[in-house]
């Protein structure tokens, strides 16, 4: 693959759900991008009501590059999915419905392409919105998204993070709520597992799946910091606790994918078990040392239990899945 032009037009994929006042913001934050030609397509994910249709009609009226889909199954995997495939354009960028994207977003997002050779999908920074509780402030410090300001390549090769967890290292990538994928390389990977991400037993785990699985095809990854987008952490405990759990559960649903696409990675995962297991217990690891004195154990403990629970989630999606399948 070459590095696309940097005028390339670009498909903006949101899945979302019930949530039309943040949807609007972030809508309002993608159409002033600086960017020659872009499209966003709106994918209406199994929606109680009808606000998110009237709300993007309306928009759309005005606004001949937002399209409206709806996908009456619930999960964000197969609202993105539905998303690319209704794309237009050879770049598909996915964002999540409650960020707002700087206004150069999408032309740094085109620009991390050139980063490197052979670059199948760029990740962008994400900072938070606001820091005003202390829910939000654990969220940043110890499971925030930000990866910092220093562009970075990650392939099997040259380009690896120095970890013996690395490459199922959680997080190191970037996150699927600001990432951009060639959309012959979705085709390649057949998009977001379906039994993974929002909406499933797993929770999560569906974007760690398809950065690991380009890196994991020989691929490479490129973190752009310059595309910056800015995210809406929950304000409560209550809130913070749930997402606490559900990144537990989507890690281990995440490692049970990568065993079930390819069951000879299960020798290779095994032996990272031990210093894997330091990663998420050890105080001093690299996932941990951020910890505040006041950090909840909590949280720790809901997290730790969540990934032993997540190949079982990850089975469970998929047997739902099948019984869909099934059915229809």
């Amino acid at each position: 693959m070459t590095a696309p032009p940097l005028e390339t037009p670009v498909s903006v994929v949101i899945a979302t759900r019930n949530r039309p006042a943040s949807l609007v913001a972030c809508l309002d934050s993608i159409l002033a991008q600086k960017h020659p030609q872009f499209e966003v397509v709106v994918v209406d994910n199994g929606p109680s009501n009808d606000d998110t249709r009237e709300v993007v009609s309306e928009l759309a009226m005005h606004e001949p590059r937002l399209r409206y889909v709806r996908e009456s199954r619930a999960g964000a995997s197969l609202a993105r999915n539905r998303g690319w495939r209704e794309a237009q354009h050879p770049i598909v960028a996915f964002l999540d419905d409650d960020v707002l994207a700087d206004p150069d977003w999408l032309p740094s997002m085109v620009r991390g392409f050139s980063r490197d050779a052979d670059v199948w999908a760029v990740t962008g920074r994400i900072v938070a919105n606001e820091l005003e509780t202390p829910a939000q402030h654990w969220l940043e410090a110890y499971g925030g998204f930000d990866k910092g300001s220093t562009p970075r390549v990650f392939d099997l090769n040259g380009h690896a993070v120095d970890s013996p967890l690395y490459p199922y290292l959680p997080g190191a990538f970037g996150s699927g709520a600001n990432i951009a994928v060639r959309r012959v390389v979705l085709d390649r990977l057949g998009g977001f597992d379906e039994a993974l991400g929002p909406g499933t037993p797993a929770r999560g785990g569906e974007d760690l799946a398809v950065m690991a699985s380009v890196v994991l095809g020989g691929g490479r990854l490129a973190y752009e910091p310059s595309a910056v987008v800015r995210h809406a952490h929950h304000r409560k405990y209550g809130q913070l606790r749930r997402v606490m759990l559900g990144y537990g559960i989507g890690l281990g649903a995440f490692l049970a994918k990568m065993v079930a696409d390819d069951p000879r990675r299960l020798v290779d995962i095994a032996r990272r078990a031990a210093p894997g297991i330091g990663y998420l217990l050890a105080p001093g690891s690299p996932k941990n040392a951020r910890k505040t004195a006041d950090y909840p154990a909590e949280l720790g403990r809901l997290e730790h239990l969540g990934f032993v629970c997540g190949p079982a989630a990850y089975v469970m999606g998929r047997l739902r899945n099948a019984s869909r399948g099934r059915a229809a």
